[in-house]
């Protein structure tokens, strides 16, 4: 389907070069195409077209990072936060691209901007205690998990990570809370057959059971 797409715009760009709309619409038929170096050349030349298209950057710099050319992601994302500074997605995916960059202060500030914008943003606030805990400022993630977690009860990945936390720190009561939830969302997932949230590392330290152990390890 995609590949029709992309004839029909290509076609739409040979006729008329300048046709901004026919660009983006080939930009983004490369991407949801999986075809991401062809699909960042493409918003290149809508930002020609466009010196002011927020959208084409933002695009264009998760293209680079699904393609691994992370400075070029960066400076994409950065355009796309000066056009459009109010934009929390452009400031979430700056941060992914400052975290894999290891700009970890960097990326610490997108995500804090990120959520300023979206103060709910249960994903926000999850990866933002990531790179917090990356950073050992285990009091601010856990923080933030729980912003997560008032946003999203039921957010087992992020009660999987705070769990975790709660271990690492020795906060127990707050480890045999998170583990008493982890229960009830881990049996919902494997009743589904879905691929559980926690992973069988963090299973092994919650559960004594090896049946329960090798369910969850078999749902990855």
């Amino acid at each position: 389907a995609w590949d029709a797409a992309i004839r029909h715009f290509d076609n739409a760009l040979e006729l008329k070069p300048g046709f901004i709309d026919a660009a983006f619409n080939l930009a983004a038929s490369f991407k949801e195409a999986g075809r991401y170096r062809q699909a960042a050349l493409t918003y290149q030349k809508v930002v020609q077209l466009d010196a002011r298209s927020s959208e084409a950057f933002h695009y264009q710099g998760v293209c680079y990072l699904k393609i691994g050319q992370v400075p070029q992601a960066i400076h994409s994302l950065q355009q796309a936060v000066q056009l459009a500074p109010d934009n929390p997605l452009n400031w979430l995916n700056l941060a992914e691209a400052n975290l894999i960059a290891k700009s970890m202060e960097s990326a610490i500030d997108c995500y804090r901007n990120a959520i300023a914008i979206k103060p709910d943003w249960d994903s926000a606030h999850y990866n933002l205690a990531v790179a917090l805990r990356m950073e050992e400022r285990f009091d601010q993630a856990i923080y933030h998990l729980k912003q997560a977690l008032k946003a999203n009860p039921d957010f087992s990945a992020a009660h999987a990570f705070l769990f975790r936390l709660a271990q690492h720190t020795c906060n127990w009561p707050l480890a045999s809370e998170s583990d008493k939830i982890l229960n009830r969302l881990t049996e919902e997932e494997l009743s589904k057959g879905l691929r559980c949230a926690e992973s069988p590392m963090t299973n092994l330290r919650r559960q004594a059971e090896v049946q329960w152990n090798m369910k969850v390890a078999q749902s990855w």
